[in-house]
């Protein structure tokens, strides 16, 4: 009824909470507690939690006391904690709320009532049935009072309400404590109810201050202050003491003493070992086995003595497994320890426990007063900055007096920390003040928790063991017990294991090596660790806490703080947030005291704690539940740490063989074998990540795409640095990686021989991993992806570690790859052998639970493509290495050759895996790759061997350093235009001249005679250091050359400019592009130190200095410095003639000679020296030819551009000036031509490309660096060129060679263009028609014919060319092989929506020019005509490129018809135009209407046979003399007759052939007979008679009879003058001499040309004249006399042959054009 009625209260009362809510809600509001969130708890609810195994009542920290780390996170045992009523204790407060709930109205009630915490007031007031235990009143207590006093305690029922309640609320006080802002009085609260449950259970007494003074007791502190309250009050109310002789303190606690020995013989179950104690590690079954051989154990069923649970497992030996050796830290409790066992839970005093640690920290922060000024922080300072004094004065301070000092500062501070299972000694204070010893109430109860939980140490869980084994790593005990509680916790893991119903999870694995961890601690020596560096120096040295490992980085309030959200001790970031004072950086309290009380000896059984394990560790139970990514990720890497730790700080010196455990074990011959193989392992180092991988390789695969990316690369890294790298240095036969630098410590080397290399240390690794697919395809996509991000990351400059380090974890990266293809194989010939592999369980477990395709999508598939991904990534790291060595880095390259191709494995044993890792070796690192690294090596020892001139300049030594290497051929980064201007502006200045930037003003002229008298007085560069300068500058303005059109055309002052535009300094289009490296460069800089003008006129007085430099020293400079001084036209081309003085005497001079062989041996040798060569034969090859205006079919393939042709014209207007230019660019292109072929002899050339050993769509190549495209640009550019110097050579020097030298020019031609087709993009700019230009040129020059059935039609799907020049036996094929690999590009060019002008006229005049030479061509369905149409309608356009027009009608008869859009234009602008284009626009103006005349009598002719219904066949014989009716456009003949009239108006500067062409082309028109032709015709007849050669008779002669009404009239006017003309050749060949054909043949026509010609002559002459037999007999002797001529002209034998051959040809003429005449009798000469 009495529930019924409350509960119905409290339902009115809104909150509906039960009676029991209720009670707690006043009892912790009472208590200063928040009651915002009731606490459902049940004591038998919590009492069964704290027996599941494995699920704690409370979550366990990721730290060690297990508080949470956000402080706000509500538990069941947290609350959120409200600031009302926090004044009070908890136990007053109690007393004055709660109430009896039942026989509130007896007496018994009331007595409870009254008295139910009068205990508090007076030590009589307990309740009804229990007694204190009396306490002595004098003089010290004797022996029988004692054996009374425990008997009484023994019989006596304690109490335990107090207690219970402290179980209850102590969590939730913590919390309190924290969100009050650490309030002090809750502090004492809680100091305060550990007293009062202490007193209940008689451990402590209340006494008076008068009794406190009699020996023996122990004040008991609830504050700081030692004084108690009362007697601070004035009041004499009784305090705490602590009896004497108390059981807590009569003896210390300890763990049972265990060996290494137990630890093996009762956590191995039976059968697990091998065979034999010598049995061969590789033959130990893995499954549910370790790695080494163990000995056996039995297993028995016991019970433990704590509350009943079961241990299903116990070994013979084991002492944990005894109640007897835990009894022992409770002994003399007596009915108390069993009284406490049966009514309080071990996970209670667990979780008590956690909280008592919590605030012993906060309490002994406060008592040894941390953060005040005499604070053991700054003693600790004071003896660093002592240290550092004595360094700084020059002597060497002694590293062991800094260490100890700093020993006893620690062992001086740990002495202040309290302990808690020992009573401290008195304590004298500055005032000579003596306090008595005393102890604090929360020492006191964390000492009976303690024992409490380690004599029930079987009955505790999981998580309860980490707790307890990590509050004793504190100072807190009376001896370290650091060690002894790891290696029990160690032992009951590993039995945990064991058990078949033992439900062990990742998260018990991850704590349990967290826990072991811990005892790796830095101590105080380490000085390059965080918490060690924040506590000795007051600022970090170097600017931010960076541990050498990852144990050190994490303060220890974070690792006891933070639950799972940093299970990774370096997986995660470690980045810790402190608040910096402004005096001094101050560590915490705690982080002082773990640091102080940290030591080398704990480290090292830390390590030997975890290898025992790993070794021991059973498979089978570590893998029963599903992967979880978090633990496993987080438990390898806590075990990577302490591994990397350990063995950097240990493996040195004679501490390397400093076993703290590990020991052999006399008389058990098993475990002695066990340990010495342990002990045998790790002399290889890092064992300890190789037992992890063994143990857990099962479960990586799953977990690996869950994990972050940190902690993915630490697992990785881990691999390599224990697996590979070892590996690495023992198939090499080197040490080369093991010593790094990491965090200031010296990681150790390998110490096994070279003689006795083994690969024993990686058995183990190799039985687990054969049976496991998945993780081996993880390692090799481990590989691939990290052989591409190096690639990536040293391609792109980001890279950070040294060179030999790199190459290292590259060497790691592919034997690790080799490595898995070792096991891979080794599975699969076990296969094969022995049938199928043995089945792994655990993997086998693990891979059923895990989510199938989620984890393991992205792994390869299949061995040939893994290894085909692993070579091509392979190739763009060694690639992108070579571009980034200089040619000081040879060891480095020999290191790569020594470690992937020249293995040297000098052990005698396990050969058969050696050769098999080596083979999988060589399929990663492919031929072309090591064929890279030779030729890289070659090119440095050849830039070693370079002869150079010492400079004194750092700058310019660096530059002379940086070309060395470039022309030996190493990828070197050389200075841009940019850094070079910047650089030389500076050096001027530094030697004295002025350079202002403020000459805009001055005329150039005058400028350039202030420098040249400035430049007189004082010189600037030396003649040593002028060719660096000058060849920095070439180099950079030629990386800034994209095209070949734009070469040599810009000078350095106007590329300034044009970076300056490109980069902030915009143009009106807003245009910025173009800047790239040097733009960059640019913009980095102060726009107030360099702006767009003062840059420019900086530039432009550089300029200037240089000129001068060059013109004062041009005789003592390399001809390859004056050549480059062209190039960036610092000098004109006219300079050249100073260099040459052979030619004025009219042969070579010795020292000229050498000179020209030594420019050969560059061109040879250097690239840039031929580029520079090529270019300026390609800007100056007008002056090699000077006569070529571009009409012959071979020569007009090399004409040069309109501008440079101008600019020869301007500096060649001298005779004696263009004689000596011609020369110069002649000899010039001979010594590029030569010195091509002698370079291309063996075909083998290394050139910076030679190092991209990547394919062409690998990811170094998809994203170059700006540098790759730069040279990837100029080595396109050097072969183009290359091309265009063979090509003009083969033209210059075709008629003067023998025909084989020509044919082996043209070869090495064709091999050329085949070798820069493969680098010629798919863009505007390629230069495709300039390359199709020089080849067919080359062709015709040659006199090279195709067969009828070469067809070229466009628009077609490309041929692809099979195979190479090589298969091709004959120059015609081979010529066909080149043109169908540019077809592809010449196509998509000229399909673009856009088509420059010269492209199309380019390429239709290489097509005119195939089809002269047999081919057919079909380019009807490219429209180039109307391609010629677009481009006509830009008259900008045309009126800058009309010459480039006329070509291009001119070219083909689809293209004829083009020149009517253009005769208007032709007609307005004739004043305009050259008379080189005015004879141009007479050809294409007679093609046209040739075409037109042709398709008007295809026309009549096809309606003349539709009307007669008959085929018509119509002959035109040639002798016919009827003239036929021209038909074209009037648009024609009024161009004809526009450029007619302005040949007339220039009668006197015109050349003659210019009115031969009119006469032709008003012939073509059909204005024959009108009186413009008339006025040409005799002015041509009459005043340049002379000039007329005898193919000009021969086209006068055909015009002139295609007149229709003045013919007769012609006739009889020619007559005269061409009877004069055959007596000229009469008498001019009577002579027989060779200038008697050379003033006939005034266009040089040599040999067959003016034999052709007599014959077209005689052939002629009847379509206009009968004569008589005096005309005929005229021209029988003068064609007599001109063959007459020639055949004595003739130089050789071979020569009058093909003369004699054209005699016969003649004659037939002759007769034939007597025979048309009517004269029959003279068809038969006999004079000739």
């Amino acid at each position: 009824m009495r529930r019924l009625i409350l509960s119905q209260t409290l339902r009115v009362a809104g909150r509906h909470r039960p009676p029991v809510a209720m009670f707690l809600q006043r009892f912790y509001r009472g208590h200063g507690i928040s009651t915002a969130l009731p606490l459902h708890y049940s004591k038998r609810h919590r009492k069964r939690e704290g027996r599941m195994y494995g699920k704690p009542l409370r979550p366990v920290s990721d730290g060690e006391n297990g508080a949470s780390g956000d402080g706000g996170v509500l538990t069941r045992w947290e609350a959120v904690v409200s600031s009302r009523h926090q004044c009070e204790s908890p136990v007053q407060t109690l007393a004055k709320s709660e109430k009896p709930k039942k026989a509130e109205n007896t007496v018994a009630g009331k007595m409870t009532g009254s008295s139910r915490f009068s205990h508090r007031r007076d030590h009589s007031a307990y309740p009804s049935g229990v007694q204190p235990a009396p306490l002595a009143t004098s003089g010290l207590p004797t022996q029988s009072s004692e054996r009374q006093q425990q008997k009484q305690i023994g019989q006596q029922q304690v109490p335990l309400d107090a207690l219970h309640r402290l179980f209850k609320v102590h969590a939730v006080m913590r919390t309190n404590y924290e969100a009050l802002g650490k309030c002090t009085k809750v502090l004492k609260s809680f100091s305060t109810a550990c007293a009062e449950a202490l007193l209940q259970l008689g451990v402590l007494q209340k006494e008076q201050p008068s009794a406190m003074e009699r020996k023996g007791f122990i004040d008991v502190q609830l504050c700081k202050s030692r004084v108690t309250e009362a007697s601070k009050n004035g009041t004499s109310s009784p305090c705490f003491v602590l009896p004497p002789e108390s059981p807590l303190y009569r003896t210390t606690i300890k763990f049972p003493t265990i060996t290494v020995e137990h630890v093996l013989t009762t956590t191995v179950p039976a059968g697990c070992g091998a065979k034999d104690s010598g049995g061969d590690i590789m033959s130990v079954d893995m499954e549910g086995a370790a790695p080494f051989p163990m000995g056996h154990c039995e297993s028995r069923p016991s019970t433990s003595a704590g509350n009943g649970v079961t241990v299903e497992y116990d070994c013979e030996g084991d002492v944990l497994s005894h109640g007897a050796a835990w009894n022992s830290i409770i002994e003399g409790f007596g009915q108390l320890a069993l009284n406490l066992k049966q009514n309080a839970s071990v996970s209670d005093f667990a979780q008590l426990a956690e909280t008592l640690a919590y605030f012993k920290w906060v309490k002994d922060e406060e008592q040894v007063g941390w953060g005040t000024e005499d604070c053991v922080v700054k003693k600790f300072r004071e003896a660093m900055a002592n240290a550092k004094d004595t360094s700084a004065s020059g002597s060497d301070p002694n590293t062991s007096d800094v260490s100890a000092a700093l020993a006893a500062i620690a062992e001086s501070f740990l002495r202040k920390i309290p302990r808690v299972d020992c009573i401290g000694s008195a304590v004298v204070h500055r005032g000579g003040e003596r306090t008595a010893p005393s102890v604090h109430a929360i020492d006191v109860m964390l000492n009976l928790a303690l024992r409490m939980c380690l004599s029930q140490w079987h009955a505790m869980s999981h998580f309860e063991r980490m707790n307890i084994v990590l509050f004793c790593t504190y100072p807190w005990f009376a001896e370290d017990l650091s060690i002894a509680a790891g290696l029990c916790l160690t032992q009951s893991y590993l039995q945990s294991l064991l058990r078949a119903d033992a439900d062990v999870t990742y998260q018990h694995t991850f704590h349990y090596v967290r826990r072991v961890s811990r005892l790796c601690w830095p101590c105080i020596h380490d000085t390059d660790s965080a918490p060690v560096k924040k506590l000795l120096f007051p600022r970090d040295p170097q600017g931010t806490a960076v541990s050498s490992h990852a144990l050190e980085a994490v303060s220890v309030e974070e690792k006891d703080n933070q639950l799972n959200q940093k299970e990774g001790l370096q997986g995660e970031e470690q980045a810790t947030t402190t608040s910096e004072s402004k005096l001094m950086w101050l560590p915490s309290f705690k982080d002082a005291s773990c640091v102080s009380y940290g030591s080398s000896m704990k480290q090292r059984a830390a390590y030997e704690l975890l290898l025992l394990w790993m070794t021991c560790v059973n498979p089978s139970g570590l893998h029963r539940s599903s992967p979880h990514g978090r633990y496993v990720s987080a438990t390898g890497i806590a075990i990577i740490d302490v591994d990397l730790f350990v063995t950097q700080r240990f493996r040195t010196g004679k501490s390397k063989d400093e076993w703290l455990l590990l020991h052999p074990v006399e008389g058990d011959v098993v475990a002695s074998v066990t340990i010495r193989t342990m002990v045998q392992h790790c002399e290889t180092p890092y064992a300890l990540t190789r037992l992890f991988f063994c143990n857990f390789h099962s479960v990586l695969p799953h977990i690996w795409g869950g994990i972050g990316a940190r902690r993915r690369e630490i697992i990785w890294t881990a691999w390599c640095r224990a697996v590979a790298q070892p590996l690495v240095n023992t198939l090499s036969g080197s040490d080369e990686g093991q010593r790094e630098d990491d965090g200031g410590m010296q990681t150790l080397q390998i110490t096994v021989d070279n003689a006795d290399r083994t690969l024993d240390y990686l058995k183990p690794l190799i039985s687990a991993l054969t049976s496991d697919e998945l993780f081996l395809r993880l390692i090799m996509r481990c590989a691939d992806k990290s052989l591409e991000e190096m690639a990536c990351e040293i391609g792109s400059g980001n890279n950070t570690l040294p060179l030999s380090k790199w190459c290292a974890q590259l060497a790691g990266f592919v034997y690790s790859v080799a490595f898995a293809l070792h096991c891979r194989a080794k599975r699969e010939g076990c296969n094969r052998d022995g049938g199928p592999s043995r089945p792994n369980t655990a993997t086998d477990s693990a891979n059923k639970k895990v989510v199938s395709g989620k984890q393991t999508d992205n792994l390869p598939k299949g061995t040939q493509e893994d290894i085909s991904d692993l070579q091509l990534q392979f190739k763009a790291a060694v690639s992108a290495l070579l571009r980034k060595l200089s040619a000081g880095d040879t060891q480095v390259a020999e290191q790569l050759l020594h470690h992937f191709y020249e293995p040297h494995f000098s052990g005698d044993q396990e050969r058969e895996v050696v050769e098999d890792i080596q083979r999988h070796l060589q399929q990663v690192c492919d031929s072309q790759s090591r064929d890279a690294l030779h030729a890289w090596i070659e090119c440095s020892a050849r830039a070693s061997c370079e002869a150079t001139v010492p400079l004194k300049e750092e700058l310019l030594c660096k530059w002379q350093r940086t070309v060395l290497e470039a022309d030996a051929g190493l990828p070197v980064v050389l200075p841009t235009i940019v850094e070079c201007c910047r650089g030389l502006v500076g050096l001027v200045k530094k030697r004295g001249r002025n350079i202002s930037g403020r000459r805009q003003g001055q005329q150039r002229g005058t400028e350039s005679t202030t420098v040249g008298e400035e430049s007189s007085c004082k010189e600037v560069f030396s003649k040593e250091e002028l060719p660096v300068v000058i060849t920095v500058l070439s180099r950079a303005m030629l990386t800034r050359t994209s095209t070949v059109s734009t070469v040599g055309l810009t000078k350095i002052s106007s590329e300034i400019s044009t970076l300056l535009s490109s980069c902030g300094y915009e143009t009106a289009d807003g245009n910025t592009s173009g800047g790239g490296r040097n733009g960059r460069e640019l913009c980095d800089t102060n726009t107030a130190t360099i702006t767009s003008a003062t840059a420019g006129e900086r530039t432009v007085e550089l300029e200037l200095i240089l000129s001068g430099e060059i013109d004062q020293k041009a005789g003592e400079l390399p001809w390859i410095t004056i050549l480059e001084a062209v190039q960036l036209q610092l000098v004109p081309y006219t300079v050249v003639k100073n260099l040459l003085t052979s030619f004025k005497g009219g042969c070579d001079n010795g020292k000229e000679r050498l000179r020209w062989q030594e420019l050969q041996r560059d061109f040879q040798r250097k690239r840039h020296h031929r580029l520079v060569g090529n270019t300026l034969v390609f800007r100056w090859y007008g002056c090699a030819v000077p006569n070529d205006e571009g009409w012959e079919d071979g020569s007009g393939l090399m004409r040069p551009m309109a501008e440079d042709r101008d600019n020869v014209h301007s500096a060649s207007h001298q005779g004696r000036t263009s004689t000596e230019l011609g020369a110069f660019t002649r000899r010039l292109l001979k010594t590029l031509a030569r010195a091509e072929v002698t370079r291309l002899d063996d075909r083998k050339e290394i050139t910076t490309q030679t190092f991209v050993v990547g394919p062409s769509d690998d990811s170094a190549t998809r994203h170059p660096t700006p540098g790759q495209e730069e040279d990837a640009n100029l080595q396109r550019l050097d072969l183009l060129f290359r091309v265009h110097t063979l090509a003009a050579h083969i033209l210059m020097t075709a008629s003067t060679k023998k025909p084989h030298m020509i044919h082996e020019l043209y070869d090495t031609l064709l091999h050329l263009v085949e070798r820069v087709m493969p680098t010629t993009p798919n863009a505007p700019g390629n230069a495709s028609d300039l390359l199709l230009l020089w080849l067919v040129g080359s062709a015709v020059a040659v006199g090279l014919r195709f067969r009828p059935n070469f067809l070229i039609k466009w628009p077609s799907t490309p041929e692809v060319s099979s195979g190479n020049l090589k298969s091709c036996p004959s120059a015609e094929e081979k010529t066909v092989h080149i043109l169908r690999d540019i077809e592809p590009y010449l196509q998509s060019e000229l399909l673009r929506p856009t088509v420059r002008l010269r492209f199309v006229i380019n390429v239709l005049v290489a097509l005119r020019s195939l089809e002269l030479l047999g081919a057919r061509i079909d380019v009807e369905g490219l429209h180039m005509d109307q391609l010629l149409v677009r481009a006509s309608a830009d008259r900008r356009l045309l009126s800058r490129h009309v010459n480039l027009f006329l070509i291009g009608c001119s070219a083909l008869q689809s293209t004829q018809s083009s020149i009517l859009h253009t005769a208007l234009h032709l007609r307005e602008a004739k004043y305009n135009l050259s008379f080189a284009e005015i004879e141009r626009a007479f050809v294409a103006i007679a093609l046209s209407a040739d075409t037109f005349a042709r398709q008007h009598e295809a026309l009549m002719e096809q309606n003349y046979q539709q009307q007669q219904n008959r085929t018509l066949s119509v002959t035109v014989a040639a002798n016919n003399t009827t003239p036929a009716l021209r038909v074209s456009p009037v648009q024609l003949r009024h161009a004809w007759s526009a450029l007619g009239r302005r040949v007339l108006e220039n009668a006197g500067e015109s050349p003659t052939d210019l009115f031969v062409r009119g006469l032709q082309c008003a012939a073509a028109v059909g204005c024959i007979d009108s009186a413009l032709y008339q006025q040409l015709l005799s002015y041509v007849v009459e005043f340049r008679w002379e000039d007329l050669h005898i193919l000009d008779w021969v086209m006068i002669l055909r015009t002139v009879r295609q007149s229709f009404e003045n013919r007769r009239n012609l006739e009889a006017y020619l007559k005269e003058p061409l009877q004069a003309f055959m007596l000229t050749m009469t008498d001019s060949g009577d002579n027989s001499t060779e200038q008697s054909v050379q003033k006939v043949n005034l266009k040089n026509h040599e040999g067959e040309q003016l034999l052709e010609g007599l014959c077209l002559f005689a052939e002629a002459l009847p379509g206009l004249f009968i004569g008589d037999r005096e005309l005929w007999g005229l021209l029988w002797q003068a064609l007599g006399s001109q063959w007459s001529a020639c055949f004595n002209a003739a130089s050789n034998i071979e020569e009058q042959q093909r003369i004699t051959a054209w005699l016969q040809e003649i004659n037939a003429s002759y007769a034939w054009a007597a025979r048309a005449a009517g004269f029959r009798g003279l068809d038969e000469p006999t004079a000739l």
